[in-house]
């Protein structure tokens, strides 16, 4: 029998998230969106709420929480203010490949920088002449350009990353590399990287369309110096871990879409009840039942598939690349196309920033791209399911 109640602890959970995002969040979402500065009483409040280190063991400070609850966080917060959800994500994302293999030295060194420090993650894989070619099934010889060469024990580490949430913000970077860039398969290595590492630098902050509370900027990498200790696992797998990390991901991105697309139809459907024209309100015309209906059920059906993805994924090892590829290729599409519905209702209004929500569909369509464009996504479904 399957059961969809959530347990006390999630309940209490999502009612947390809900008021730090309608006490904290709503009444800064304009000032937030400007993007003009980082506004650090944010990470503070994630840090104080216990948001940042969700995934962190007990006996390192964390919260030991599984990726359904981080589906709560994110659908929560991103109603609201989505970049946020970036802002933590990208932290989770950063832990994730310590969680899944690294050791208990290299715990007690980073877990405290998020745990206890309140800093950011961030991970550093795309590069200006190749994002998805990091994702294909094969890795493409020469895509990756950053390469740690090792000479004794030490990897020394010249590339750059492009498009890294949290970029210059972030107190821990997690580091993409290959150490022969014509072998990139065999070769690829993962490097957790504290910020004032030497031979680490930070690019120009993006100017984006959306998620503009989020920072996201390049990664410069110059002859940084690096021991064992920084590799995560054993090299060579690098990708199989970056792949793990990726099916851990696209879940809590997923929910973050729905999030996105609950806020927009909020927007619509108070609107359609207050707008009157032809003597009714515009909730009571045909036309605009049926478009409200439509939106209700795709962002009731995404969350569907989410709640799946994230609950094989929190239950069974390892990450399960299927449900959270459909998901994330399902959720982030509906979400672009309701806020775009969301924006019709409102008709003139809908296009003023004032009623935010044209912020909407600016803060969605990205999430067709990061965390492996839906393309890639449809790529990995077919892949798994020739398998069978």
């Amino acid at each position: 029998m399957l059961d969809f109640e959530l347990s006390d602890e999630q309940v209490a959970l999502r009612r947390l998230a809900h008021e730090f995002a309608n006490k904290d969040l709503r009444p800064i979402v304009r000032q937030l969106d400007e993007g003009k500065n980082f506004n650090w009483d944010i990470p503070r409040k994630l840090h104080e709420l216990g948001f940042l280190s969700l995934f962190i063991p007990e006996e390192y400070g964390g919260g030991s929480g599984k990726v359904t609850d981080a589906m709560l966080l994110m659908e929560e917060i991103a109603a609201v203010e989505p970049g946020v959800c970036t802002t933590m994500g990208a932290t989770w994302l950063a832990t994730a490949p310590l969680l899944f293999a690294g050791t208990e030295e290299q715990h007690k060194k980073f877990f405290p920088i998020i745990a206890e420090q309140g800093g950011l993650g961030a991970s550093g894989t795309t590069e200006p002449q190749a994002g998805s070619d990091l994702e294909a099934k094969v890795l493409i010889p020469g895509a990756c350009r950053t390469v740690a060469r090792k000479t004794g024990k030490e990897y020394v580490l010249n590339g750059r990353k492009c498009f890294i949430s949290n970029a210059g913000v972030a107190g821990i970077y997690i580091i993409f590399a290959v150490t022969d860039a014509q072998r990139p398969l065999e070769t690829s290595c993962l490097f957790a990287v504290e910020k004032n590492t030497p031979g680490l630098s930070f690019g120009k902050v993006e100017d984006k369309m959306g998620l503009r509370s989020s920072w996201t900027g390049d990664l410069i990498i110059e002859d940084m110096k690096l021991t064992e200790i920084n590799r995560i696992g054993p090299e060579g797998m690098g990708y199989q871990i970056h792949l793990a990390r990726l099916a851990n991901a696209r879940g809590p991105v997923s929910a973050q879409a729905v999030g996105i697309a609950r806020g927009a139809y909020e927007i619509a459907l108070r609107y359609a009840k207050e707008r009157v024209q032809g003597g009714k309100r515009i909730i009571e015309h045909q036309a605009m039942i049926q478009k409200l209906a439509e939106m209700a059920i795709q962002i009731e059906a995404a969350r569907l598939m989410v709640w799946r993805a994230c609950w094989v994924n929190a239950n069974l090892l390892p990450p399960n690349r299927l449900y959270t590829a459909m998901s994330k290729v399902f959720a982030t599409d509906m979400a672009v196309r309701v806020a775009v519905e969301a924006i019709q209702v409102l008709g003139g209004y809908g296009y003023m920033k004032d009623y935010l929500v044209e912020k909407s569909l600016r803060d969605a369509k990205v999430l067709q791209i990061y965390e492996g464009p839906n393309e890639i996504c449809r790529e990995t479904v077919m892949e798994v399911l020739a398998e069978d």
